[in-house]
């Protein structure tokens, strides 16, 4: 044997083939002493009743050194190695989130809905049902993958199922809008404060909207552009509803109101002399000169000089508040600058004296009736022109045209009063008042036959030629007295007294006197005095 060319495994100089009967367990045709025994236990490995996880004929337990990371007696290639890496699944360093041993990539087929490389069943899955949340047709407001419905839990302030970070926070304080306590005047459950960026034309911090828009034209009230008289935001066209007595469009308490009773001036009842629209009373102050309670302005002002006639301080001759030179124009007939009023117009007929064609006997410019009536000249008989025009004058009669005759004797017209004849005596003149020619003759008649007769003169008339009572006569020749002759009446009872008396007197032109005679009745006198008194004769001596 030892000479063959031969298999001898185990170097015994034995044909291997010699040494098979009953040392072959295989049947491999290798002594069993030269198969493989890994755990030298005597018996080939292969003849072993072992675990051969990989079915090498060698036992797992002879193939775990080196090749059992995780230790748990099966050979490395034996385990589950999803990813065919050679590395044991659970022996894999990568991410395991369910902790089944199996690598997160080996479980992702049909089990990764959102394609992140995790497992469905270790993504978040709020809601508990199987399906992560990112892969649930969910609402999500802030994106971050967690359904709402999830994230409510101490986070919905309003319970409207929106988590709080998602709701309108417009001041961005972390408090949804509507879960603060704000002022959100439109109750749109936005604070005001956030509203306000383009919307708060008046910086008043109230949302537009909100603010007073009487005539709802979108535009607050203070922020538009067309009047508003008092400043009080409100546009005047806003203001007038019962607030504009004048319908001018402007409110009441914006217009004029001078006398401050609430009541614009032109909607009172007033006094508008200018028809200026200002009460009367409240333009006074520096304009009612006369305060007359009128203005100025109003007042009459003839001259137009700027000052009313009555507070004018030129002449104003009959106190009508007109300034004489405004009432010239055909009303100054002698040209003298004196409204014809004011001129003298003694007979009180509306032209002045000067400018009446009249009768002026004395050429004084006065109408003789004037001298008469102001007592300027002697009118003794009452005819109308005064004595100093007429040589001698009838005066002081008893026939009741003058004073009364003492009991009641009137005597005929023109003449004394009635004496014992059942008549009055007359005295008249004859001759010129001429003092120089000295020539006036007196001449009585109706005296009592044979009764003695005196003439006399006095300087004045007796109570303003009306005479007083003397004997059953008038006595109308009064101051001082001068006693110029007795005569004795014929049977006709005439007596007459001759000239010169004016040089024996000492009378001259200009000089009047008045003549009466003094006769007496001594055969039962109607007043039984015993005496009477003639007519007088009034006489003004000229040259």
């Amino acid at each position: 044997d030892d000479c063959e060319s031969i298999t001898d495994c185990n170097a015994n100089s034995i044909p291997d083939e010699c040494e098979l009967a009953g040392n072959d367990c295989n049947a491999n045709n290798v002594p069993d002493e030269c198969d493989t025994d890994c755990n030298s236990n005597g018996t080939p490995d292969s003849c072993e009743s072992i675990t051969d996880c990989n079915s090498n004929g060698i036992p797992d337990e002879c193939e775990l050194a080196g090749n059992d990371c995780n230790l748990n007696s099966i050979p490395d290639e034996c385990e589950t190695d999803c990813n065919s890496n050679g590395t044991p699944d659970d022996c894999e360093v990568g991410p395991d989130c369910n902790s089944n041993g199996v690598p997160d990539d080996c479980e992702l087929a049909g089990n990764d809905c959102n394609s992140n490389n995790i497992p469905d069943e270790c993504d978040t899955d709020c809601n508990s049902n199987g399906t992560p949340d990112d892969c649930e047709s969910i609402t999500d407001c802030n994106s971050n993958s967690v359904p709402d419905e999830c994230e409510l839990s101490g986070n919905d302030c309003n319970s409207n199922s929106i988590p709080d970070e998602c709701d309108t926070d417009c001041n961005s304080n972390g408090t949804p809008d509507d879960c603060e306590s704000i002022t959100d005047c439109n109750a749109n459950s936005i604070p005001d404060e956030c509203e306000l960026a383009g919307n708060d034309c008046n910086a008043n911090s109230i949302p537009d909207e909100c603010d007073t828009d009487c005539n709802s034209n979108g535009t607050p009230d203070e922020c538009e552009s067309g009047p508003d008289c008092n400043s009080n935001g409100i546009p005047d066209e806003c203001e007038l509803s019962g607030n504009d007595c004048n319908s001018n469009s402007i409110p009441d308490d914006c217009e004029t109101d001078c006398n401050s009773n609430g009541t614009p001036d032109d909607c009172e009842t007033i006094t508008d002399c200018n028809s200026n629209s200002i009460p009367d009373e409240c333009e006074l102050t520096g304009n009612d000169c006369n305060s007359n309670s009128i203005p100025d302005d109003c007042e009459t002002d003839c001259n137009s000089n700027g000052t009313p006639d009555d507070c004018e301080s030129g002449p104003d001759c009959n106190s009508n508040g007109i300034p004489d030179d405004c009432e010239l124009v055909g009303n100054d007939c002698n040209s003298n600058g004196v409204p014809d009023e004011c001129d003298t117009d003694c007979n009180s007929n509306g032209t002045p004296d000067e400018c009446e064609s009249i009768t002026d006997c004395n050429a004084n410019s006065v109408p003789d009736e004037c001298d008469i009536s102001l007592g300027t000249s002697v009118d003794a008989d009452g005819n109308g022109i005064p004595d100093e025009c007429q040589p001698f004058v009838a005066i002081c009669f008893g026939d009741g045209s003058g004073a009364a005759c003492p009991c009641g004797n009137n005597g005929g017209s023109g003449e004394g009063c009635q004496n014992s004849t059942g008549a009055g005596a007359t005295l008249t003149a004859s001759g010129t008042n001429s003092a120089s020619a000295d020539d006036l003759d007196f001449s009585a008649s109706g005296l009592v036959p044979g009764q003695p007769g005196l003439l006399f003169a006095g300087t004045i008339q007796a109570n303003g030629g009306l005479g007083v009572f003397l004997g059953d006569g008038l006595r109308c020749a009064g101051g001082a007295i001068r006693r110029l002759g007795v005569r004795v009446p014929d049977g006709s009872g005439n007596a007459g007294w001759g000239a010169g008396y004016a040089s024996a007197e000492g009378w001259m032109s200009g000089d009047t006197r008045y003549f009466q005679a003094w006769y007496r009745d001594t055969a039962g006198g109607p007043c039984l005095n015993g005496f009477n008194l003639s007519s007088g004769i009034c006489v003004t001596f000229g040259i």
